[in-house]
């Protein structure tokens, strides 16, 4: 648990979220109650299909009511990430959609890196890819009992069908930043297996210098 914890400041600070004067309590809890069905869940998913957001360890106090809406807040990032990244009809080009919350940065990284964090190097190989299994954790870190950061850690196994067919999985951590009323993935560290070939990054466009 000191592990995750660690992980969490460490991220909040990268971050840079200021901390100063602001006291945690040096207290952990671990929770396996506050869960929540996140939104991105297709209408047709089952319990074993949609992903439920649990908040595993927080760092401070964060109330019972507080631990519900953020594991529904940041289950719905996730699974909007997932459910445009990997599931659904293939094969498709515009995976724009899946980063939409992620900071400017970390959407830039993703995109760089396509083959890791979509299926954009196996779409033109699938009809569909459907979910078998995913499970979204959460380590928080709580300031004055209201979350300042939070590192998700995801699991997704799905089946996809078409020339490619067979059995794949999406492992790792995202980690979030508070941004207004939702929140926002900054670094993500994300594995999958088998390892996708790679794919080539979106296209940028180049500022015309002046004249």
């Amino acid at each position: 648990m000191r592990r995750r914890t660690t992980r969490v400041l460490a991220a909040i600070l990268v971050s840079g979220i200021t901390l100063a004067g602001c006291s945690t309590g040096d207290h952990d809890e671990r929770s396996g109650d506050a869960s929540a069905r996140s939104d991105g869940a297709s209408d047709g998913a089952d319990a074993a299909t949609a992903a439920r957001a649990q908040v595993a360890t927080v760092t401070g106090r964060l109330p019972a009511a507080g631990r519900d809406a953020l594991a529904e807040a940041v289950g719905s990032v996730v699974d909007d990430w997932l459910d445009a990244a990997y599931l659904g009809d293939f094969p498709r080009s515009d995976y724009s959609a899946a980063f939409a919350a992620f900071t400017p940065g970390a959407a830039v990284k993703a995109q760089g890196d396509l083959a890791l964090m979509t299926n954009a190097a196996i779409s033109d190989r699938l009809d569909k890819a459907d979910a078998t299994s995913r499970s979204v954790s959460l380590d928080v870190l709580a300031v004055k009992q209201k979350p300042v950061g939070v590192t998700a850690t995801v699991d997704l196994a799905f089946e996809t069908e078409g020339a490619l067919t067979g059995p794949q999985e999406v492992t790792g951590t995202l980690d979030l930043t508070p941004d207004g009323d939702g929140w926002k993935v900054f670094a993500f560290d994300i594995t999958r297996t088998p390892a996708a070939p790679a794919a080539p990054a979106s296209p940028t466009e180049t500022p015309e210098s002046g004249s």
